[in-house]
């Protein structure tokens, strides 16, 4: 990625690590959302996740996010608001393949919140996993559909049992 800044003229080439910190520092307004975009095809993680959690990116920066494999910038682009817009069960699909236990909790903790999938259709998925710290998050999501709560209080750990019972409280 070719960066350059530029003040009163003077160019210098910026590298990786100051690039970073620029893609940090950027406020998150509507008017940079060209230069988001540009960034979030960075060969950097570091410089894709600093983007995702900007919740002015467009909607086709989000979408390009959303394929990321890399675990950290799923970890924020699944809570990113515009994200939340635009994830479809094909892409949740494609996330939930390669996303590790962080990223299922994310997805756990911001269920209710995608646009575009049935809150229940998204914890049944997770809860498919199979995967205990994920489906402790659920419990505790006081989002969760009762009627799921309900039956995770039978569940055999009594750590995701009474996380339930808490939520229907």
């Amino acid at each position: 990625m070719d960066a350059k800044l530029i003040v009163d003229g003077v160019e210098i080439t910026v590298g990786i690590e100051l690039l970073g910190r620029i893609a940090d520092n950027l406020e998150a307004h509507e008017s940079y959302q060209d230069i988001f975009h540009v960034l979030a095809k960075s060969a950097s993680a570091n410089i894709r996740q600093e983007i995702a959690y900007k919740d002015t990116i467009s909607e086709e920066t989000a979408l390009l996010l959303l394929e990321d494999k890399d675990s950290a910038v799923l970890e924020r682009i699944v809570r990113n608001d515009v994200a939340k817009i635009v994830i479809t069960k094909e892409i949740l699909d494609n996330i939930l393949k390669v996303a590790n236990e962080a990223v299922l909790k994310e997805i756990a903790n911001n269920c209710e919140n995608y646009e575009n999938i049935g809150q229940e259709d998204v914890v049944k998925k997770l809860l498919e996993i199979g995967n205990p710290s994920v489906t402790l998050a659920i419990a505790e999501n006081y989002s969760t559909p009762n009627k799921i709560l309900k039956t995770l209080l039978k569940n055999s750990d009594p750590d995701i049992a009474r996380a339930a019972q808490k939520s229907l409280a």
